[in-house]
């Protein structure tokens, strides 16, 4: 019905009945410019043909919104123009052919970080131009109208510039279903450091004994969701060149089937918020990344990439210390993992089974005696602890761990004394992998580091990989079945 509002009630204009309410949703009710000589459709819509043709009007074109269609969007309008323009020319004798107008919506949504590109071919006509959701440009030059040739005009502002044209958009790797991932992904972040290097060779023995898929990522330093003084030459050049670095750290995956492999790159000034978006586009379960090329030698020290992955990313992040593409030949042996008694600890010691299943490897499950952890004033009432019971509860804790290790995996229990960090780092020396949990609090499914972790990444002397929380069974997807652990 048709209404109008008068205070806190509504009239209906067709009978003039009124209605109370509180609140009124209303839709609008579109309506086209009713030229005066034109044919029109009863909301004053000009009917036009697949080329722009004014229905019943000789000689007459109109494009855009003032024409019938449920969709009004610049991007169609300057679409429906282009079909325009070529029937003109062609019906003036240019060497020109007439093509009809196919519709592709394209949109730009605009988040808190990297903008989606958005697409739908609403003809379903275009085969080059699927429907698709991507963090990466899905056409370029990649402006808000996109036009085939207006596009490429405002884009550079002065001269024609480049035509539109579509891009691909991603496959979903491990598309989830009510039964889960269909299949895994290692995603490895790289860049054109020697850090990359050693993501690629930890990635590459991770990799070749999963069926995951791997993506090579490399971000490069443009943001495509500002517009005004974009510069589409130079983005072009970046483009390129992380093509060529990320193709190139690929091609060191060689024990890795050529299907397997896939290479992404992005526009995003900051690799970590890139990283974590094609974690989340790709179902990812690990994220593998380098050290700062500034740490120690054998050590761990993650660079800013590294640091703001440990904050939030969406799945396990696995964290390679320097230098480790001279020694990625050595046989993963012994595994260490980090154990408090918490939830967190449970999902890294799940985790772990499935690696040493992996590698055939030892369990060394680890648990540290924190004595001022317990330290308080002797004013205050309650039980008062040894230092020997401290090691006790610890190490009842470590025992009922390895009492509930799966038989055809090998464990052992490790009780260290002193601040938990430093501890663990120096027993990571005796380690060929370590891993840790996230903290107990934060975004359930992410990675979150805490006091100790946050410390221990820092410390540590071979890779580590730090568990998500509240995922069950971390890992099972890339290495095997669920593990139960008490």
């Amino acid at each position: 019905m048709a209404i109008a509002t008068i205070d806190e009630a509504v009239r209906d204009t067709r009978d003039g009945r009124m209605i109370t309410a509180d609140a009124v949703i209303a839709l609008a009710r579109l309506q086209g410019p009713r030229i005066s000589g034109l044919p029109m459709d009863a909301d004053g819509f000009i009917a036009v043909d697949a080329h722009g043709r004014v229905a019943g009007a000789r000689d007459v074109f109109a494009a855009g919104d003032s024409t019938t269609g449920r969709i009004k969007q610049g991007g169609l309008a300057a679409q429906q123009a282009d079909a325009a323009a070529e029937a003109i020319a062609a019906e003036a004798g240019a060497p020109v052919t007439a093509r009809p107008c196919r519709r592709v919506l394209r949109g730009v949504l605009v988040t808190g970080e990297a903008p989606l590109y958005l697409r739908r071919d609403l003809d379903r006509a275009h085969p080059e131009a699927p429907g698709g959701v991507s963090r990466t440009p899905l056409w370029w030059p990649s402006g808000k109208l996109a036009g085939h040739y207006l596009a490429g005009f405002l884009a550079v502002g002065e001269e024609s510039g480049d035509a539109l044209s579509d891009r691909p958009s991603w496959p979903v790797l491990a598309q989830p279903t009510s039964e889960g991932p269909t299949m895994s992904t290692i995603l490895i972040g790289v860049d054109a450091s020697e850090r990359s290097q050693d993501a690629i060779a930890f990635g590459n023995r991770l990799a070749a004994l999963s069926s995951a898929h791997v993506v090579v990522a490399c971000a490069f330093p443009y943001n495509d969701a500002i517009r005004q003084g974009s510069n589409p030459e130079y983005r072009k050049a970046l483009a390129d060149e992380a093509e060529q670095t990320a193709s190139t750290m690929r091609d060191r995956l060689d024990e890795i089937d050529a299907d397997r492999l896939l290479v992404r790159i992005t526009a995003n000034p900051s690799p970590a918020h890139a990283l974590r978006d094609l974690a989340e586009a790709e179902h990812a379960e690990m994220i593998v990344v380098g050290s700062s090329h500034t740490g120690r030698l054998g050590r761990v020290a993650p660079g800013s990439t590294g640091e703001r992955l440990l904050h939030g990313a969406p799945c396990a992040i696995a964290v390679v210390p320097h230098g480790y593409r001279t020694s990625h030949e050595q046989p993963i042996r012994r595994i260490g993992v980090a154990y408090d008694g918490s939830e967190e600890a449970a999902a890294a010691v799940a985790a772990a089974i499935e690696l040493a299943r992996t590698f055939s490897a030892e369990l060394e499950i680890i648990g540290v005696v924190a004595p001022e952890t317990y330290t308080g004033s002797g004013m205050l009432a309650g039980p008062t602890y040894t230092f020997e019971d401290l090691e006790h509860t610890v190490q009842e804790s470590l025992d009922m761990v390895i009492a509930g290790i799966p038989s055809d995996v090998s464990a052992v229990s490790v009780r260290l004394t002193g601040d938990p960090a430093d501890q663990l780092g120096e027993r990571s020396a005796m380690l060929d992998l370590m891993l840790a949990g996230s903290r107990g609090y934060g975004p359930l499914r992410s990675v979150l580091v805490g006091g100790v972790s946050g410390r221990l990444i820092r410390t540590v002397q071979c890779p580590v990989i730090v568990i998500p929380r509240g995922v069950e069974a971390p890992l099972a997807t890339l290495f095997g079945a669920v593990a139960s652990v008490v």
